[in-house]
């Protein structure tokens, strides 16, 4: 099964996956690709606070995290590189 939600923001995403979670057991995997919209809104740091949680919270089920792509069409003061 898969669920995407363009343009939303990771705690959306992980109130989503929270609902999918409860069913799923350590023989699971749940890929997790979330935090590039908090990135270009500079809120990276709240994004890694909800994504920590999550994962303390789901330790039963196998979760793989992807991470955010480097940017590199960006100047480097920019704060979404």
């Amino acid at each position: 099964m898969g669920i995407t939600k363009p343009g939303a923001l990771t705690n959306d995403i992980l109130t989503t996956a929270t609902d999918e979670v409860a069913s799923l057991s350590n023989k699971d995997i749940l890929i997790l690709w979330a935090g590039a919209n908090g990135i270009s809104k500079n809120n990276t740091n709240e994004a890694l606070k909800y994504l920590t949680k999550f994962m303390e919270e789901h330790k039963r089920t196998n979760i793989i995290l992807i991470h955010s792509l480097h940017r590199y069409d960006l100047t480097t003061i920019s704060c979404v590189a």
